[in-house]
């Protein structure tokens, strides 16, 4: 096998030089701008599953990675205070 003596960073900085991993850019959550799919709920209500909007994805974006965050950190406050 041509990685098997090789690190993780050896190979992680080859993958860089080649080009196959690049910095993604920064994305701002106000960069995801829609409107509310009202046609979606109608959808739903018929058993088809409708794409997301927006606005879909800017609400999950929120519920799954920044709320959990600032629920981790009140935790770790009160702990901190017993």
């Amino acid at each position: 096998m041509i990685t098997m003596r090789r690190t993780i960073e050896s190979l992680y900085e080859e993958l860089v030089s080649e080009g196959i991993i690049v910095r993604p850019p920064n994305v701002s959550l106000a960069d995801y701008v829609g409107e509310y799919s009202f046609l979606g709920t109608t959808l739903r209500q018929a058993n088809i599953e409708p794409m997301p909007s927006l606005s879909d994805v800017r609400r999950l974006v929120t519920e799954y990675t920044i709320l959990p965050l600032g629920d981790a950190t009140s935790h770790l406050r009160s702990y901190c205070k017993s």
